[in-house]
């Protein structure tokens, strides 16, 4: 996979380049682990549609590195190694972190619900042996969508709501929020 430059690409992407991706991030999630033999934090952005590298996506993954880097910093957990990617696929980040992983997911899954942009994150935790841990092994249930309040996983595979739907609340949520910062930089400035 080439990694892009900091300019969005606007590409379109199709199954077989998003499988590849996938499988790629695998690979580098266990050199990763092998390598720190740490808990890892795996981040990618929630986007539907055939353009995962646009401006939005960009943004998204500024504020999901700091909002990650600003939650480890502040329960003092040492991160041994942090690297990010901008690919055609999508932007990702790792952090390999000396923390447990079911209490470093906790904390991600924390920051999925209480940040603003949160449910545009996937925050996927790899304990040191390579395993996923998922939300329901801590008694939540799955995310919701969106637009509507149904399992955002059943909408999905029906299709319910179309792929501009989906870009209009993705970016009314990105829009909220940048606001907000904004107003909260001039309030400070």
């Amino acid at each position: 996979m080439e990694l892009m430059s900091s300019r969005p690409t606007n590409l379109r992407i199709g199954l077989t380049q998003m499988l590849a991706a996938r499988d790629e991030r695998v690979q580098r999630q266990r050199i990763w682990l092998k390598r720190y033999g740490e808990s890892l934090i795996s981040f990618c952005i929630n986007i539907p549609g055939e353009i995962k590298d646009n401006a939005a996506a960009h943004q998204l993954q500024a504020a999901g590195i700091l909002a990650v880097q600003r939650e480890l910093k502040a329960l003092g957990w040492r991160v041994s190694a942090h690297a990010s990617w901008r690919h055609i696929t999508g932007p990702e980040a790792f952090w390999s972190v000396a923390v447990p992983a079911a209490t470093l997911k906790s904390a991600m899954i924390t920051l999925e619900q209480q940040h603003p942009l949160g449910r545009l994150f996937d925050l996927d935790v790899l304990q040191a042996d390579g395993r996923s841990l998922s939300r329901r092994e801590f008694d939540l249930p799955p995310r919701r969508c969106l637009i509507c309040d149904e399992l955002a996983a059943v909408c999905g595979r029906s299709r319910r709501h179309s792929n501009e739907e989906l870009q209009v609340r993705i970016h009314q949520i990105l829009h909220s929020y940048l606001s907000t910062q904004e107003q909260r930089h001039v309030c400070t400035v």
